[in-house]
């Protein structure tokens, strides 16, 4: 049996013993164990996540039992885990996708903004995990969240103007974007250059940290809409 300590926040430790149950983890014991997968994975989606301050840390304990799979993980990653990044962007990345299902229901529902707020799913979140307002501020999560939400549709339209000079006119002379998946992801598309006077290709890659946080997907759909809208709105570039 080989058992490693990990020092992670305290409310990332909360947050896994909701899910998880008490520690130490077994991470041998199924291949279909979540938190095994977590492990196998953290090279991919590890990413610190910034805060105001760093209270005395929580060890976790994570059994690794026999498997030299796993020990050559923790070997290979060992970094990560003593930095506690990895266990804190998976505590980041779950309250997300919690206050986008919060969201998706509350519009679905109808519910007007005096019955439903972002500040009120990740409220509902921390209490439901025990974590008390001076392990995390909920204030400092609203803040991040929408620092991550800088590509919604307007934002990113006053980006793409910058970027490429985007000007409303007659432009007849375009192809719509795609979503490319080499080895570095972008998407691209072909609109009439004023300048060149005539049709040119154009690639906007998609930002690392964006990559990184496992948000590509989502960031690339949102852009597609909105380039497809300003080419079928006559826009050419400069």
């Amino acid at each position: 049996m080989s058992i490693i300590r990990v020092s992670v926040q305290p409310y990332v430790w909360k947050y896994l013993r909701a899910n998880y149950g008490p520690d130490p983890f077994d991470l041998s014991c199924s291949h279909r164990n979540d938190l095994r997968l977590r492990f196998l994975n953290m090279g991919l989606n590890a990413e610190p996540i910034p805060q105001a301050k760093r209270l005395p840390g929580k060890w976790l304990l994570l059994d690794l039992g026999k498997d030299p799979f796993l020990l050559r993980v923790y070997r290979t990653n060992a970094e990560l885990l003593k930095l506690g990044s990895y266990f804190q962007s998976e505590f980041f990345l779950i309250l997300r996708k919690y206050v986008e299902a919060q969201r998706e229901l509350a519009q679905k529902l109808g519910l007007p903004p005096g019955l439903w707020s972002q500040k009120q799913a990740i409220d509902c979140f921390l209490s439901n995990h025990g974590i008390e307002p001076h392990e995390y501020d909920s204030e400092a999560i609203y803040r991040q969240l929408n620092r991550l939400k800088g590509f919604e549709d307007r934002q990113f339209a006053e980006k793409m103007t910058k970027k490429y000079g985007f000007c409303q006119g007659q432009n007849e002379a375009f192809k719509l974007p795609r979503l490319s998946l080499g080895s570095r992801r972008m998407i691209y598309f072909h609109c009439f250059s004023r300048s060149r006077g005539e049709l040119v290709r154009c690639d906007h890659r998609i930002p690392a940290k964006i990559q990184r946080s496992g948000d590509w997907l989502k960031y690339s759909r949102q852009a597609l809409g909105v380039l497809s809208k300003m080419l079928q709105d006559g826009h050419t570039v400069k």
